[in-house]
């Protein structure tokens, strides 16, 4: 499977893990994946992922991940998985106005591993 299908399949999943729960408010929230984001000489510190509130001519929010920068920085499949986990809960925590533990319960667990 090549990595840019495989990583696809992370976010998936740490998306769909929340579904049951929330999936009402995902609905409303676009999740892209892009390989790595763009930037200028003047940005000191590379993002894993971003996201934007809707507004304007877009009525749903977007959570993009970026699959280069999470793979350097988690190398190994395990510590990607709660990388990944972890940024998809910040994101749409954010997104949706939760913290991430009320988002995903077992966020803290992971942070404290």
């Amino acid at each position: 499977m090549p990595r840019a299908d495989a990583f696809g399949d992370l976010v998936v999943s740490a998306v769909d893990r929340l579904e049951p729960r929330w999936g009402l408010r995902l609905a409303a929230v676009d999740v892209e994946i892009r390989d790595a984001p763009d930037i200028g000489p003047e940005v000191v510190e590379v993002p894993l992922a971003a996201h934007r509130a809707p507004g304007g001519q877009r009525p749903t929010a977007v959570l993009v991940i970026y699959r280069r920068p999470v793979e350097l920085r988690a190398p190994d499949h395990l510590s990607r998985v709660d990388l990944v986990r972890d940024l998809v809960a910040e994101q749409l925590a954010e997104l949706l106005g939760v913290s991430p533990s009320e988002l995903d319960p077992t966020y803290d667990d992971r942070a404290d591993d």
